[in-house]
């Protein structure tokens, strides 16, 4: 898997092991959002949740697997 910060707001995804999709410029397998800059990111230890970190205060958790926000958590302070 290929994580990036596409944007500051974005975290994106790609399924490494699709060489062809990635060599043809394919679209992240998910996007997800957050309302300030995302500054962290990662993965679980069965690589099935994504947690990404921003500076909008909240901690997203996604499935790796359908690019759904399972979680978001308030950070503190």
């Amino acid at each position: 898997r290929i994580l990036q910060h596409l944007t500051l707001l974005q975290v994106c995804l790609w399924d490494a092991t699709d060489t062809a999709a990635l060599a043809a410029g394919c679209s992240p397998r998910f996007t997800g959002m957050h309302t300030a800059a995302a500054f962290c990111c990662a993965f679980s230890p069965s690589s099935s949740l994504l947690a990404s970190g921003g500076k909008d205060g909240l901690a997203r958790l996604f499935a790796t697997s359908t690019g759904a926000q399972v979680a978001q958590l308030a950070l503190p302070g």
